[in-house]
C-alpha cells in the first residue's frame, strides 16, 4: 500500500469514527448507556425544560402551566437556583419535579471522573437543601454524555432522562411558531412509533440566569393549547419512571 492510499485510509477510519461519536451523542442513542426518553403511550407527553432557573421566564411559563393544569419537569442549574431559591420552591410546590442539570453547565464529556461527580453531586444536595425533598432525576447539559458521565449519575442515585421531540428554542431568532412545529414534528413521529414524547424547550440559558426566553414561552401557550385540543396527556418524567412492570 502507498503512502497517500495509507493516509486515505486513516483519514476515512477518522471520518468514521467522528460519526459514530456523533450518533453515539443523538438524544435518543443509548451507546453511552441507559437513559429515559419516552414513555409507552404515544399521546402522552412530557414537557422538560432546561437551563433555569429564570426569574422573568420561568415564572411565566409556571403561569401557563398553571393556568392549563399541567405539570412539567424543570432541570434546573444549581448555581443559577443557588440564587433564586424561594423560585426554586415555588417551581416544586406548584406540583413539577425538579431535576439536576449539573452545578455549572459545562460539558461533562471532557472533564475527569470527580470534576464529573462534583458537578452532579453538589447540585444535588444544593437542590436538596433548598427543596427539603429528594431528586431522583438528572440531564446531562447539552445532552453530551459518555458511559462515566451515566454510571457516575446512577451511583448518586439519578436517572438520566434525554429527549425525543425538541423545539430548537435556543436559536437566535427563531419565532414560536416555529419552534411549536418543529416540536409537533417530533411529536407525530414518536405516535408513529408507539412512543411517548420528551419535549425539549428552554426556560434559561447556558450562558447566564438571565436569557431571553420569550419566544419559547409564546411557543408553549400554543403547545399547551394544541395538546389539549388533540387529546394528548401531560405528564412528567416521573410518571414513566421506574418502568411499569409487565
Amino acid at each position: 500500500m502507498t503512502a497517500g492510499a495509507e493516509a486515505a485510509g486513516a483519514g476515512v477510519a477518522a471520518l468514521a469514527l467522528v460519526g459514530a461519536w456523533q450518533r453515539a451523542q443523538w438524544s435518543t442513542s443509548q451507546i453511552m448507556g441507559t437513559t429515559l426518553v419516552h414513555g409507552p403511550n404515544g399521546r402522552e407527553l412530557a414537557l422538560t425544560f432546561d437551563d433555569g432557573p429564570n426569574e422573568r421566564y420561568t415564572q411565566e411559563m409556571l403561569e401557563k402551566l398553571e393556568a392549563a393544569q399541567v405539570r412539567a419537569t424543570f432541570f434546573v442549574v444549581g448555581k443559577y437556583a443557588r440564587n433564586l431559591p424561594w423560585l426554586l420552591r415555588q417551581i416544586h410546590e406548584a406540583g413539577h419535579v425538579v431535576g439536576n442539570h449539573s452545578l455549572s453547565h459545562h460539558n461533562l464529556v471532557y472533564m475527569t471522573g470527580a470534576r464529573i461527580r462534583a458537578e452532579i453531586r453538589d447540585c444535588n444536595a444544593a437542590l436538596e437543601d433548598m427543596l427539603g425533598a429528594r431528586v431522583h432525576f438528572f440531564r446531562p447539559p447539552f445532552g453530551k454524555r459518555r458511559p462515566a458521565v451515566l454510571r457516575i449519575a446512577q451511583e448518586l442515585g439519578l436517572q438520566t432522562v434525554m429527549w425525543n421531540s425538541m423545539g430548537f428554542d435556543w436559536r437566535s431568532g427563531r419565532p414560536p411558531k416555529q419552534i411549536m412545529k418543529a416540536v409537533e414534528r417530533g411529536i407525530r413521529r414518536n405516535r408513529k412509533a408507539g412512543r411517548g414524547s420528551t419535549i425539549l424547550l428552554h426556560d434559561g440559558g447556558p450562558r447566564g440566569p438571565n436569557a431571553d426566553r420569550g419566544r419559547p414561552v409564546a411557543a408553549l401557550g400554543f403547545l399547551l393549547e394544541r395538546g389539549h385540543a388533540a387529546g394528548s396527556r401531560f405528564v412528567t418524567v416521573s410518571d414513566w419512571w421506574p418502568p411499569a412492570q409487565a
